[in-house]
């Protein structure tokens, strides 16, 4: 939703640089005291309401909703060489969700791969962003070029770059740019590949020249934050580029309110196919199998790797059943359980047959694994019923992790845990959640009885383990033990989570359960989502 301020401030003429003003008070997260952060601080103070400058690790929830937007942004390279030293931001994105952010340069990169924002690195970035923005013609352009302050500097026409044209001939001989900063920053700007587009919550705003193609995204907005990747000192930002930076904290804050829903996961599936007709001529035959092993993990048929031009056909005809195979982080596969189901994933067919089934047999293993692996969302208890009810609003996304999504529910969103393994007799009971960055547990022990937080003599101590081929790693687990080193009675954990390699989350909780008396066996339940 716009807000009024940003309506009024387009009805007004054409202005200088100087006298560009935007009513906003902005939190800017840098490394304070750099030059090159000083000069954005200075910028901004004179081009918004208030500005704070902050170092990345001062960043607290409290202090970010307390302003307008947060604008997080630094430096990659000390000159020509880059930063040992990665940057840590001490926030989630469910501390962020709704709040405008705008990321800056290749920093912004990081800090949405670490977010898992459409702006990730990933497989999908590069640090080769020069400070010349793309101008398409006026019907193509985002709402970004106008508002509030409209970018009318006359271009300049370049020749389309060699390698746009390598991976989309069909583009114009010439492209029309115009410069962000006045010199080329030693440091170059960010961008990333386009196919986030593919995601509801998020969209393209802009690109500029790269060394990768025309379909890489220098500026897109996904839920409320936005990443702005050109990069350099703030004196030398042209009138344009002045005028692009300031419309893009506008962009994020109209954007309030508007959460992020999917996680930017893995490709879509059409770019294997894009991959091998790039990749396959320029190998000989006996080197296909080899070198594009990685693309395929089930493996390319004999008629492929003999003729690449066979690729398309085969394509179409497995299409329906590939995914990103998770240990790859990379390459596909042809899912041998969706061709046993012989339904397309991303079809509505498929939810039919898996509802089919499970109402004939709510116990269907293959049911139950695929709606597992393409349903997240689905309850296994009365998943038939769910399913049906839900059918004509799910949608499936391959970018946001090949799997059937609901609208409107929150990237952040916590999912119950399947808790097995505990005896009847068991004086705890379990139960657990999980979103993409945090584990949530919460046990409750009978009164009377305790566990242990803390090694102590021949007693075991509470531990958390993850199953092997497990796609996270735990982080720090802290536990809350009293005076004694016990846990007694109601006790929640807060568990960070991060992307590994792998799929699926399935952890062992592993305990020795003690009253006064006695103690129980060492113990161990098992948790999966």
């Amino acid at each position: 939703m716009h807000i009024p301020w940003i309506a009024a401030l387009c009805l007004l003429p054409a202005q200088a640089s100087s006298d560009l003003r935007i009513p906003l008070r902005v939190l800017y997260a840098s490394e304070p005291g750099t030059e090159y952060s000083s000069g954005w601080v200075e910028f901004l103070a004179g081009h918004t309401d208030e500005v704070r400058a902050v170092a990345y690790g001062e960043l607290t929830p409290e202090l970010v909703r307390a302003f307008d937007v947060l604008v997080i942004d630094g430096e990659l390279q000390e000159g020509e060489r880059y930063k040992t030293e990665k940057v840590s931001v001490p926030l989630r994105l469910s501390e962020l969700q709704g709040h405008p952010v705008v990321l800056m340069g290749g920093l912004g990169g990081q800090v949405s791969t670490t977010w898992e924002l459409a702006g990730s690195w990933g497989l999908y970035g590069c640090h080769c962003l020069s400070p010349r923005l793309v101008v398409p013609p006026p019907e193509e352009r985002h709402a970004v070029f106008r508002t509030p302050f409209a970018i009318d500097e006359e271009p300049r026409r370049i020749a389309t770059p060699r390698a746009y044209l390598e991976h989309d001939p069909g583009l114009p001989a010439q492209l029309d740019v115009l410069r962000v900063f006045e010199t080329d920053p030693s440091e170059p700007g960010y961008v990333t590949r386009g196919d986030f587009r593919a995601l509801p919550d998020a969209e393209w705003i802009a690109s500029g020249i790269n060394s990768k193609s025309a379909g890489h995204a220098a500026l897109l907005r996904h839920g409320s934050f936005v990443l702005w990747g050109f990069h350099g000192p703030a004196a030398e930002l042209t009138s344009a580029g002045a005028k692009l930076f300031l419309n893009a904290l506008a962009c994020a804050h109209a954007h309030a309110g508007s959460l992020v829903e999917n996680l930017r996961r893995w490709a879509p599936r059409e770019e294997l196919l894009a991959f091998y007709l790039r990749l396959a001529p320029k190998l000989g035959r006996d080197e296909r199998a080899k070198e594009l092993e990685w693309l395929l993990s089930t493996g390319f048929p004999d008629a492929v790797l003999d003729d690449p031009s066979t690729a398309p056909s085969w394509f179409e005809s497995v299409r329906g059943y590939l995914r990103m195979n998770p240990p790859s982080y990379g390459g596909y596969e042809v899912d041998p359980r969706c061709v046993e189901l012989g339904r397309a994933n991303d079809s509505p067919e498929f939810l039919e047959e898996l509802a089919r089934r499970l109402a004939e047999a709510p116990d269907d293993a293959l049911a139950l694994e695929l709606l597992g692996r393409y349903v997240p969302a689905a309850p296994r208890a009365g998943a038939s019923e769910w399913l049906q009810a839900h059918l004509h609003q799910l949608y499936f996304t391959d970018v946001g992790g090949f799997v059937w999504k609901l609208p409107g529910e929150r990237a952040d969103t916590l999912r119950p845990l399947r808790v097995s393994g505990l005896a009847p007799d068991c004086p705890l009971r379990i139960t657990g959640a999980a979103n993409e960055e945090e584990l949530v547990l919460e046990l409750d022990l009978r009164a009377g009885w305790h566990l242990y937080a803390r090694r102590e003599g021949s007693f075991t101590q509470l531990s958390l383990s993850l199953s092997p081929g497990c796609g996270y790693q735990l982080g720090d687990v802290a536990l809350p033990g009293d005076e004694h080193g016990w846990l007694t009675r109601r006790v929640e954990l807060r568990v960070p989570l991060h992307r590994g390699e792998g799929e699926g989350l399935a952890l062992a909780l592993s305990f020795q359960a003690c009253d006064l008396d006695s103690c129980r066996p060492v113990e161990t339940a098992r948790l999966e989502r």
